[in-house]
């Protein structure tokens, strides 16, 4: 399994539109919106919001759970489930996780400190650390830079296309460096450096690699000495496979280091949480390799957001400044970090910074909001949706819902009501409602429009764009995928 086969746990998973949403866009008729697929639960004055959202998903599809949420009171843990399906022992502060995509936060931090350093600039060409005279250049030619792979605007795809099928369900302990230097050789770009924003796991597990070559390191010690030393997070670790040598010592030695573990390491589950596939990382380890407890992602968090002395304070600020659009106009990125902007009525702004990951049996989702000197994460042993409980482990108060760029007023709104078609099968009925706009297709389920501008909006569940068009009333409606535009007519 792929990260690309995810559930709803991260908008990189999945993506923002699916492929057969945009089919039958392109032809007319289908569904514009999709099915919100964050839960909502009810909260008590007399407990803490966080555990009963925690025991309301332990009940639904939940197998065990670690959790932090940072606030005015410092760091708070919660732990509920168990390790394993049908066995007792719980799941506590010291249970290890596997991180999924969480990892890449590190290894942005990892870059960023670099660069602080001098160590390598962002321009920098990523084939000056590649073997044997390998060249990677765009499709105009140009060399593709480190930072192109930190901001995923390298145009290397989500995964490397030299997997086979089988391998596909537990895609990385056998990919080593030799296949990724294999793909990259036959790789055929068809776009520019940073032309467009494509996450990929791929880019960041080659962006590990070039790392540690000119670092001098292997990944794990650059990690290790760089990164995780002076943040003091002991127990998190590369989840390597056992190495294939005949070296009997180094064999035991890394058996024995497994074995020590193996008693700490939840159990993985799927969807249905029925046991699943544990993976292991060799060359794309710096793409989803990290595992770790909540008490070390919980001061990761702390460190993210400033809350105790250490030598990383800057790189963290690196990494927490916009730097590119990405899959969402909700959703810009840093490095490692996905940028998200709640806007209240009153036109306040908060800003929250993001990380998500998952595996075969995993999902793990982190939140900061450096202003309010707030974070939450979620650790999950199932392969199912952590993100609003991170976002109710930040705040209570909050929901996907608060996402939005700007507020308009109602009577602006008002103008834009209306129903929109292109033939009498296929109509767009735009409403007024509480404020707020809100778009149905026919037949279909109700969604409310975000605006971007006050004639620009887009969906909270897919890529689409909706400009309005001009005048007092306008009169036409276009619907935006990509390079697509539909134009629809006001009756």
């Amino acid at each position: 399994m792929s990260e690309s086969r995810l559930p709803r746990n991260t908008r990189r998973s999945t993506g923002l539109c699916t492929n057969a949403l945009r089919r039958r866009l392109l032809v007319g008729v289908g569904s514009l919106a999709t099915t919100p697929l964050w839960p909502s639960f009810a909260s008590a004055a007399t407990a803490d919001p966080l555990e009963l959202a925690l025991r309301a998903r332990l009940a639904q599809d939940g197998v065990g759970f670690a959790a932090a949420s940072v606030g005015p009171d410092g760091l708070k843990l919660h732990t509920v489930g168990v390790m394993r399906r049908g066995e007792p022992t719980s799941v506590d502060a010291n249970t290890l996780f596997e991180l999924g995509s969480m990892t890449k936060a590190f290894v942005a931090l990892l870059f960023a400190d670099g660069l602080l350093k001098r160590r390598y600039a962002a321009e920098e060409p990523v084939e000056s650390f590649l073997p044997d005279g390998l060249r990677l250049r765009d499709k105009a030619g140009l060399p593709i830079r480190m930072i192109d792979l930190a901001t995923h605007r390298s145009g290397l795809p989500r995964m490397p296309g030299n997997l086979s099928p089988r391998e596909m369900d537990d895609p990385y302990p056998g990919y080593s460096e030799a296949r990724m230097f294999q793909f990259l050789r036959e790789w055929k770009p068809v776009d520019g450096r940073g032309e467009r924003f494509e996450y990929s796991n791929f880019g960041y597990g080659l962006l590990s690699i070039v790392l540690s070559r000119q670092l001098g390191l292997s990944f794990d010690e650059a990690l290790n000495r760089h990164v995780l030393i002076p943040l003091k997070l002991e127990d998190m670790r590369l989840n390597r496979p056992l190495p294939t040598t005949d070296d009997l010592a180094v064999v035991g030695a890394a058996l024995g280091a497994s074995l020590a573990l193996a008693p700490r390491l939840a159990s993985p589950h799927d969807a249905e949480r029925r046991r699943a596939l544990a993976w292991r990382f060799d060359a794309m380890a710096g793409a989803v390799g990290l595992i770790g407890s909540i008490t070390s992602v919980g001061r990761f968090v702390e460190a993210a957001l400033g809350r105790f002395d250490h030598p990383l304070r800057e790189a963290f600020a690196m990494c927490l400044q916009y730097r590119t659009e990405g899959e969402h106009p909700l959703h810009p990125f840093g490095f490692g970090w996905e940028l998200s902007t709640i806007v209240a009525a009153d036109g306040s702004r908060r800003t929250l910074f993001n990380q998500d990951g998952a595996t075969a049996g995993f999902s793990t989702s982190m939140w900061i909001e450096p202003a309010r000197q707030r974070g939450g994460v979620v650790l999950s042993n199932a392969f199912i949706e952590t993100r609003s409980l991170a976002l109710k482990a930040l705040d209570p108060v909050l929901s996907e819902e608060d996402f939005n760029l700007m507020v308009l007023p109602a009577d602006a709104l008002s103008r834009l009501v209306g129903s929109y078609s292109r033939d009498i099968r296929y109509a767009l009925d735009v409403r007024l409602r509480d404020g707020r706009l809100w778009m149905q297709e026919t037949a279909q389920q109700e969604f409310e429009l975000l605006p971007m501008a006050p004639r620009h909006f887009v969906s909270r569940y897919s890529a689409l764009e909706f400009v309005f068009g001009d005048g007092d009333k306008p009169q036409t409606l276009r619907v935006l995928n990509g390079n697509k535009d539909l134009v629809f007519k006001r009756q």
